[in-house]
């Protein structure tokens, strides 16, 4: 079946594309890239903002293109890892994040989080790593890096990232579920505890923290409160 476009395709850039106009056109691709991924016309997508990029490269150097240049390559690594293509689709988030501190944080959490679904544990603490250090504020941020730590035996480095994540917001309650997790790996029960019972406190209805809370009594010898837990 055929299908009517809603806009006019923009034209592409080339060598003799002047800067004015390739700015002008590069946001054209960008909203026409945009407006392809809402409609899952992947490979559309993909074609449009690669179209971007290349006009957004020919364009006068500026922060307002800068920052254009990072939103196309922020899209098409989100619709490169959609399609399985994880190596472009990292590149990708890298080259976003290089151009626009704006999007660098989100970037490098995307990277983080998709090299930790595919095994790669150090990728993964890598690109947490790098996504805490753009955006120290992002208490979901840091407490992936300390999951990623954990996952590959760094406890000491695992609860320092958990210890940061709770600074910036006392109320994540899966951090504090996650810390007392890392502080029994690490030996320390009592300390343990106490994460525990601060996620059950946020969250009342947090089954697991309060399984794991009954768990970790027993070894300080508080069977009668272990026992009205579990």
């Amino acid at each position: 079946a055929v299908a009517v476009c809603s806009a006019a395709a923009a034209q592409d850039c080339d060598g003799g594309t002047r800067p004015d106009l390739a700015a002008k056109l590069a946001k054209q691709h960008l909203d026409a890239g945009t407006r392809h991924s809402a409609n899952g016309r992947r490979a559309d997508a993909v074609g449009s903002l690669r179209a971007a990029i290349k006009c957004g490269e020919r364009a006068s150097s500026s922060s307002a293109n800068a920052a254009l240049l990072g939103q196309a390559y922020f899209k098409l690594g989100a619709e490169l890892h959609h399609g399985g293509e994880l190596r472009a689709a990292v590149d990708a988030m890298h080259q976003a994040a290089k151009l626009s501190p704006a999007v660098a944080g989100d970037a490098y959490f995307q990277v983080g989080y998709w090299r930790s679904v595919a095994g790669d544990g150090e990728g993964a603490v890598d690109g947490f790593s790098r996504a805490v250090k753009a955006d120290p504020k992002n208490a979901h941020a840091w407490s992936n890096l300390g999951v990623t730590h954990q996952q590959v035996g760094r406890f000491p480095q695992a609860l320092e990232a958990y210890r940061k994540s709770a600074q910036v917001n006392p109320k994540y309650v899966q951090n504090h579920f996650n810390m007392g997790k890392v502080l029994q790996d690490l030996g320390q029960t009592a300390e343990a505890i106490d994460a525990f019972r601060r996620a059950v406190v946020i969250q009342p209805t947090y089954f697991e923290a309060y399984a794991s809370l009954g768990g970790a009594l027993p070894p300080t010898r508080r069977w009668k409160e272990a026992t009205a837990i579990l």
